[in-house]
């Protein structure tokens, strides 16, 4: 299911970039930084893979992955399966949630034993369980900081999708030793895990359905077969999903998956920490997570990089993302290739070719070196087209690849097999950030999305038809709207320092959700990269110094050795929109 997986617009876009800072490496630390990120991951949102060329050696990067904003997996139809009935009952028996202000709670934690990690300046790293006193989940986490005596401040990671895992994983675990030993913060650093993904008691993930979606990617088949094939399988893995977590002792089953629950597992992970200055680092769906978390007393500021409000979401984003992704191209295309270069006129050019006769490219998949076959047909096409906005700096070659296509077959077939290891990456929980984004949208009325769908007018899929397969639209999901209106966050987060980031070309949260927010939330800064795509804050040479000072309290600097002025052009803009210097 290539379409619905990396189709949707949070959950498998990759940035395809190097991480910032890797050339400058050298010796031990350098091979530290190569086993870290080879096979998996590292920090921005959306687990994509990124091959780096350091050395003359290239090798596979993981990035982290973001998830969709509307996932659509399912026919709406007349006829249920039994699987969903019983959601649907549960559903009706817990009754609507209605609730926007967080309980008090106070998650309890436990050592573990830590990864034996590559560390030559000597840092902290402690390693605990949190079992989380909301959801009665177990996770993990991990604390960095410079000595045994904690620092003044704590600065807490909140990840993206939702559904991104094993971020405590030993690869993960070893990128954040060196993040924080390049950057040298005076704050601790906490890592975890949230519930329901990878490296919590309540994953799990359902081989059937991703190992049939993965194997239909080598067929010639359209979307809507795709969702023919996928439909009951998918009702049959939540249902499974839904039993497992109540025989956990889970009794709301999947329907705890929400913004506002993950916020409150957060909250109680904040209070268990033996801090008085918390700060929260969210990033995508993690800054929905920080925004509700962020009333707790404790913590003193907040990060939101990619930031996603929480009146967005659903199907009408969807539609929007897709009109807004070929403006961008078109845009970054005349800045990279020239005034002349018409972005639609080639991309529907090789279109038409696919639309004649697809393409078949073998690739492999990571880390086993399995090969695929992949089936490149123009719905397949698209979604190349939007994920290649996460990483600008890539861009030119897919340009220059409509211009010839004939010459550049193989930097296509890399650009595939990175999105397929994106899409399909197995420390991504799909049937959670199907549930959550669910959840967290308010549904949309049919009349109202056909208006919209009948605007758009590019793209291979029929939007109009895309209504009746969001799985959003079922009744499973019918029971849960957690929707905090603006007024009510900027109340909760009344006097609270905040720090937006977010990148020109970004398709998922773009730029301008960031300025709205801004005002929204009466933010003190709003950092707009001007070469970037989706969440590449962390992975900005002046990071670390910037958070430094900003939890810290002090006046922000922008200027470090390391970043290049091109690539991490930047504009700053106060409270009130203005340009700062």
């Amino acid at each position: 299911m290539f379409y619905l997986k990396a189709f949707s617009q949070l959950k498998a876009f990759s940035r395809l970039k190097a991480l910032s800072g890797l050339k400058a490496l050298s010796g031990r630390k350098a091979l530290s930084r190569l086993k870290a990120l080879s096979g998996i991951k590292a920090p921005n949102q959306f687990s994509a893979f990124n091959k780096i060329n350091i050395s003359g050696l290239f090798i596979r990067t993981g990035l982290v992955l973001a998830v969709a904003l509307a996932l659509g997996a399912c026919e709406r139809a007349p006829q249920r399966s039994d699987s969903a009935s019983e959601l649907k009952k549960t559903a009706e028996q817990q009754g609507p949630v209605q609730q926007t202000k967080l309980q008090p709670n106070k998650a309890t934690l436990s050592p573990s034993r830590c990864w034996d990690l590559l560390n030559d300046n000597g840092l902290n790293l402690q390693c605990f369980y949190w079992q989380d006193a909301h959801l009665e989940q177990r996770s993990r986490a991990l604390r960095i900081s410079s000595s045994l005596v904690p620092a003044e401040h704590l600065l807490i990671y909140v990840a993206g999708g939702p559904g991104l895992g094993a971020l405590t994983a030993e690869n993960w675990a070893q990128y954040w030793l060196d993040w924080y030993a390049e950057h040298k913060p005076g704050f601790d650093l906490l890592i975890y895990d949230a519930p329901g993904v990878k490296g919590s008691s309540a994953y799990w993930r359902c081989s059937a359905y991703e190992n049939t979606a993965l194997a239909l990617t080598s067929q010639n088949i359209s979307l809507k077969n795709e969702v023919e094939q996928l439909d009951a399988l998918l009702k049959t893995c939540l249902y499974d999903y839904d039993q497992r977590l109540k025989k956990q002792g889970l009794e709301r089953g999947l329907h705890a998956f929400n913004a506002l629950d993950f916020a409150e597992s957060l909250q109680g992970l904040v209070n268990a920490m033996a801090y008085d200055s918390v700060h929260l680092w969210g990033v995508s769906y993690g800054t929905r997570v920080a925004m509700l978390a962020g009333e707790n007393k404790k913590v003193k500021s907040l990060v939101l990089d990619g930031v996603y409000p929480l009146s967005k979401g659903g199907l009408f984003e969807q539609l929007n993302s897709v009109q807004r992704s070929y403006r961008l191209h078109q845009r970054l295309a005349k800045e990279l290739m020239g005034e002349n270069y018409d972005y639609l006129t080639q991309y529907q050019n090789y279109e038409a070719q696919l639309k004649q006769q697809t393409q078949t490219f073998r690739v492999q998949l990571w880390p086993s070196g399995e090969p695929l076959t992949i089936v490149l047909t123009p719905e397949r096409l698209y979604q190349l087209h939007f994920q290649l906005l996460y990483a600008p700096q890539q861009a030119k070659l897919w340009y220059r690849f409509l211009q010839q296509p004939a010459k550049y077959q193989k930097a296509l077939q890399r650009m595939l097999e990175t999105v397929i290891n994106s899409a399909f990456d197995r420390d991504f929980n799909s049937l959670l950030a199907i549930t959550a984004n669910c959840q967290d949208a308010a549904p949309v009325a049919k009349n109202d999305y056909d208006k919209l769908a009948a605007q758009v007018d590019v793209g291979p899929f029929d939007w109009q038809w895309w209504w009746q397969v969001d799985i959003c639209g079922d009744d499973v999901f019918a029971v849960q709207q957690n929707i905090v209106d603006r007024d009510q966050l900027t109340t909760l987060l009344k006097n609270k320092r905040i720090l937006i980031s977010g990148g020109r070309w970004d398709p998922v949260t773009p730029s301008a959700w960031a300025h709205e927010s801004l005002g929204d939330l009466n933010a003190e800064w709003l950092l707009e990269f001007q070469h970037q795509g989706h969440a590449s804050f962390a992975s900005w040479p002046c990071a670390g110094p910037v958070l430094d000072r900003f939890v810290s309290g002090e006046t922000l600097r922008f200027k470090c050795k390391q970043a290049s002025e091109a690539f991490w052009q930047l504009l700053a803009f106060d409270q009130a929109g203005q340009p700062r210097n």
